[in-house]
């Protein structure tokens, strides 16, 4: 995230910058399932975070509160698969 986030800024292309969350198994949990559907719908700027500290994600049955840090990447929680994908608009 770091290394790109310095790409974005110096190329100029932060603010045109936007990123979805995607799952590399193809079968992720449901607090991420949750997450990957909302910016499938809507990919959120770049510099926004998935998931702050202090939101709570329930997806089917489970509930997840995320008190540590902002989720800027992939790596919701331990062992996760997911990732994110840069999306340049015009």
């Amino acid at each position: 995230y770091e290394a790109d986030n310095q790409f974005l800024t110096k190329a100029g292309l932060i603010e045109r910058a936007y990123k979805q969350m995607f799952s590399s198994t193809g079968d992720p949990c449901p607090i991420c399932t949750v997450i990957i559907n909302q910016t499938a719908a809507a990919p959120i700027p770049f510099k926004q975070a998935f998931v702050s500290v202090g939101d709570t994600i329930v997806g089917e049955g489970r509930t997840m509160f995320f008190d540590y840090e902002d989720v800027q990447a992939g790596n919701v929680h331990p062992n996760c698969n997911c990732y994110y994908k840069i999306i340049i608009k015009d």
